[in-house]
């Protein structure tokens, strides 16, 4: 689980440090800086997914990446994991290392800056990956650092005693690969032959954000292109149709959007023309015909996106922004349970202006994003905001906060 992130100088945000736990609300005034904040997993993801030059292009360059208000011209991301008791044993260490261990904790940082007229426009200044690893009889940390020159070194903690010559060689010939592995401009959580085996590198790759459009999701798509729900949710009918390969996952389907929208039967995808595809529903109201999807409700497809997002994507981490979209008001409760289900194996972070959601999830982590006067993002935890506290103290809940006008909300 991601339990901490920091940040400086990344968009609107100067300066970031917040817990998240495993449901996480974010909530603030239009333009306050709630997308710049989910930005953050949006950019991660990228790294991982298509690569760090790649990724900064999508962002239009690092100038658009760096705060507008900084001198500086460089911006930084920290997290820290926590991992499950089942991935603390990772098989890396298992075998390279003689000593029984454990891994605790995991913290990720790196700084990139502005290269102005250079292509790429950025350099990696630093690079930190650090594991905290336990022994029966102590811990320590292993550390994996990156400089300004691209030259990367290890270092073990003195609790891993080496010992046999044999095991130092190999573990020397080991990482003179992983040395050889790292690029200029290439982070290691993008992962690369050795680098790929290292421990909870995979929690990067599980990163899922979305921002779901109905009307694209109704777009017929091509079959097979990409089977993993997309941002926007615009290939809908292929990942659909991936989940329908699964008898297990087809009924799972079906049952999660049942419990929400009872009236309908079943989805179901067709071949079109030049290998298009197409979802369609069956509902009760039409005995066994087909309402194609160009027909369907946005608040259905905005249900199907959650339900899928949520429970078919093999995420560790799952954004959303503003989930309650198209949705009436009495299927906010439902959609909250979901989000209470799955923040046992996949951590929750949405984005929202909905005052029920708020309401139910209030005993979460709420956090509060405001724009300050200079332009800057202000991200905290409603207990962390003074005047929050004294509000709460009068037995009133933070969803009353939007009734009494507070500042940025």
């Amino acid at each position: 689980m991601f339990n901490r992130i920091i940040a400086s100088n990344f968009k609107s945000i100067e300066k970031l440090d917040i817990d998240l736990k495993e449901i996480n609300v974010v909530i603030g005034a239009n333009a306050s800086g709630k997308s710049n904040f989910v930005d953050i997993f949006e950019f991660l993801k990228l790294v991982v997914k298509n690569g760090l030059e790649e990724a900064v292009v999508k962002f239009g360059g690092m100038k658009n990446l760096i705060n507008y208000n900084s001198s500086s011209r460089s911006f930084s991301i920290e997290l820290s994991i926590t991992p499950l008791e089942e991935e603390g044993n990772h098989p890396f260490f298992k075998r390279m290392l003689p000593n029984n261990y454990l891994i605790i904790h995991v913290n990720y940082k790196f700084v990139l800056t502005y290269r102005k007229g250079k292509i790429p426009d950025f350099r990696i200044d630093s690079e930190e990956l650090v594991y905290r690893i336990q022994s029966q009889e102590n811990e320590g940390d292993l550390r994996i650092k990156r400089d300004n020159k691209n030259l990367l070194s290890i270092h073990f903690p003195k609790l891993i005693k080496l010992r046999e010559k044999q095991e130092t060689e190999d573990i020397n010939k080991f990482f003179g690969e992983f040395f050889r592995v790292a690029k200029p401009h290439k982070l290691l959580i993008e992962g690369s032959g050795a680098i790929d085996i290292l421990p909870l590198i995979d929690d990067f790759k599980r990163i899922g954000v979305y921002d779901i459009y109905p009307k694209y999701a109704k777009e017929n798509t091509k079959i097979g292109r990409e089977s993993k729900l997309k941002k926007d949710g615009s290939n809908m009918a292929d990942t659909i149709l991936r989940i329908r390969e699964s008898y297990d996952d087809r009924m799972l389907l079906q049952t999660k959007i049942r419990n929400l929208l009872p009236f309908i039967k079943s989805l179901s995808v067709k071949a079109g023309e030049e290998n298009d595809i197409r979802f369609y529903v069956k509902e009760n109201y039409f005995g066994r015909k087909e309402m194609p999807s160009q027909l369907i409700s946005y608040g259905s497809i905005n249900i199907f996106a959650l339900i899928i997002a949520l429970y078919f994507e093999n995420n560790k981490i799952t954004v959303i922004e503003e989930p309650e979209r198209n949705l009436h008001p009495l299927l906010i409760l439902s959609i909250c349970e979901l989000f209470k289900e799955v923040s046992k194996f996949n951590q929750i972070i949405i984005t929202t202006h909905n005052i029920e959601m708020i309401k139910n999830l209030a005993d979460f982590n709420i956090l509060i994003v405001r724009r300050e006067e200079d332009g800057n993002s202000i991200i905290k935890s409603e207990k962390d905001i003074k005047e929050i506290k004294e509000f709460l103290k009068n037995d009133l809940g933070i969803e009353d906060l939007f009734f009494q006008n507070f500042p940025g909300i």
